[in-house]
């Protein structure tokens, strides 16, 4: 139980590490494009993006306790590689 908790814990934290920069990044590119009256349908913009992320975490989980056994590596790979082009 404690490895779990652990594991768990070290990938939230990667998380965490690659979106605060590009958390950044998004935010001031936002700032400086557009003008303020845009920032409601750019915060809705980012809602049905965070939306649409969130719809794949029991796919995700699931094929990683299915058929990979417990093994994170290639779902890890394939958020890095959907992360890549973005």
């Amino acid at each position: 139980m404690l490895e779990i908790t652990q594991d768990i814990i070290r990938h939230f934290i990667t998380v965490l590490f690659l979106q605060e920069p590009s958390f950044k990044v998004l935010t001031l590119t936002f700032l400086f494009r557009f003008p303020l009256y845009h920032a409601g349908a750019l915060f809705g913009l980012s809602l049905l993006m965070s939306a649409v992320a969130s719809l794949f975490q029991i796919p995700m989980f699931s094929l990683m306790e299915g058929p990979y056994n417990g093994d994170p590596t290639w779902v890890r790979i394939f958020l890095v590689r959907a992360r890549v082009p973005t």
